[in-house]
């Protein structure tokens, strides 16, 4: 994700360290024959803390979340784990790093694969696409190698238990940013996927799962970025593939307008993902710890035609680059002194 916030880090004897946070809400309406707010979203309404500490050969960073359902508040029987929802029990990141251009990551960590991620505060847009939330790999409890060229370019492996799609898998990547372009790149394989979880042919317990997560985006004027997903799988003997394409307007500014669409083959229906999509929104960042997001679209569910509308606040405090294997803290703090 092409977005740069300013953490504010100490350096003290070559000891770097980073504490923050954010929270932020979410609600989604719906056209059912009428306009009505359906629910607050889970998914981007969470209250987060996290840290980070590095030293000359490593890091470690823990993220912890709390995505709430806030429907469920005050609702007779209702439970801590209805209020408290994913991705409780687990952290989105939980994490040592030992060695820069030449790495290794223990403990849970988030293979760099696609342009979105768990915070809405550094996403696009306020609802989140299907490669996301059906489609692409989850957090691995287990671990992320790798090399970074001289260039620019990381190249990774991982592998663990994935514990959003609870299925033990592993594979490949390559992320880079440019000045042209850049990518997200990479493959998952599971040989047991959990078909109750994340959905099998037939209805099976579990299945081979296959799946790329290409993410590419390209530059070709500052007013303008483009970013394109394609993230095609194999499960068992069915084919899937979700597609995404947004265009920035302004991306650097302030305020800054951008068009979506999404796109679904799914003839088995093996992904639980909804239909296909396309929208017209806009964020805003002024100031940089407050980000504000909308959006309308319409949604296509075979002969099922329906309006979407999606509001978004988070309050945050700007954090280094999760991503980052050479210098987590350094791209940020020299933003800071220009």
């Amino acid at each position: 994700m092409v977005v740069a916030f300013l953490p504010i880090a100490q350096a003290q004897d070559d000891l770097e360290t980073f504490v923050g946070g954010g929270v932020s809400g979410g609600i989604v309406a719906t056209d059912n024959g009428g306009f009505d707010v359906d629910s607050a979203d889970a998914l981007t309404t969470q209250a987060e803390v996290d840290g980070m500490v590095g030293w000359g050969w490593g890091h470690a960073r823990v993220d912890l979340d709390l995505h709430l359902n806030l429907e469920a508040i005050g609702t007779e029987g209702a439970e801590v784990s209805d209020v408290v929802v994913y991705p409780s029990p687990w952290p989105e990141w939980a994490m040592v790093q030992i060695g820069r251009e030449q790495h290794a990551r223990l403990g849970i960590v988030n293979p760099n694969m696609g342009v979105e991620d768990w915070d809405p505060w550094i996403n696009y847009a306020p609802t989140y696409s299907n490669n996301f939330v059906y489609l692409g790999a989850g957090r691995f409890l287990g671990a992320d190698v790798g090399i970074s060229t001289d260039n620019g370019y990381d190249y990774f492996a991982f592998g663990g238990y994935d514990v959003d799609w609870e299925s033990f898998g592993g594979g490949v990547g390559v992320a880079t940013l440019q000045d042209a372009y850049s990518t997200w790149s990479g493959i998952a394989i599971y040989p047991a996927f959990a078909g109750d979880v994340g959905g099998c042919p037939d209805g099976d317990d579990t299945c081979f799962n296959l799946l790329a997560q290409l993410a590419l985006e390209v530059y070709p004027t500052d007013p303008l970025w483009i970013a394109i997903e394609a993230y095609p799988g194999i499960k068992g003997s069915s084919f899937y593939m979700g597609t995404q394409l947004i265009a920035n307007v302004l991306p650097e500014a302030p305020v800054n307008p951008f068009v979506r669409a999404e796109f679904l083959v799914d003839p088995d229906e093996v992904t639980f993902a909804a239909g296909h999509s396309v929208g017209l929104g806009a964020r805003m960042d002024l100031p940089e710890w407050l980000r504000v997001m909308l959006e309308g679209k319409m949604l296509f569910d075979g002969d099922t035609t329906g309006f979407a509308a999606a509001l978004t606040l988070a309050v945050h405090r700007p954090e280094p680059n999760a991503y980052s294997f050479t210098d987590p803290f350094g791209a940020a703090e020299a933003e800071a002194e220009e």
